[in-house]
């Protein structure tokens, strides 16, 4: 499961959304949204924003890892990885609601590529 490295990073108050991903529900983001939450959570760091981007895109992210290396504790780790990188990187990024999509993406599969 989760190493206590990953829970140790979690100090903020999206510690329970990393480690649990059973805290999920169902949220549905159009361009327009996804653009405003990456503009906010990078300029004021607006957690709220990250919040909605995490919802969005966690099943989307865990099954594309799952599918690729079919271990279901790893993928979980993995996609903890992807959203953690996300989380740090996001601000220093410049990126639209058309380039994110790609670049997490990317980041799931470098991970994956990583874990062989």
């Amino acid at each position: 499961m989760l190493t206590d490295h990953y829970k140790n990073l979690c100090d903020n108050i999206f510690c329970y959304l990393l480690v649990s991903p059973l805290v999920l529900w169902l949220v549905f983001m159009d361009d327009k949204e996804l653009d405003f939450c990456i503009k906010s959570f990078k300029k004021n760091g607006d957690n709220a924003c990250y919040e909605k981007i995490y919802r969005f895109f966690f099943k989307k992210i865990y099954r594309f890892v799952f599918l690729n290396i079919s271990d279901k504790s790893m993928a979980e780790d993995i996609t903890v990885d992807v959203f953690f990188k996300v989380y740090t990187y996001m601000p220093r990024v410049n990126l639209s609601s058309v380039s994110f999509k790609p670049w997490i993406y990317k980041i799931a599969r470098n991970l994956i590529i990583d874990y062989y």
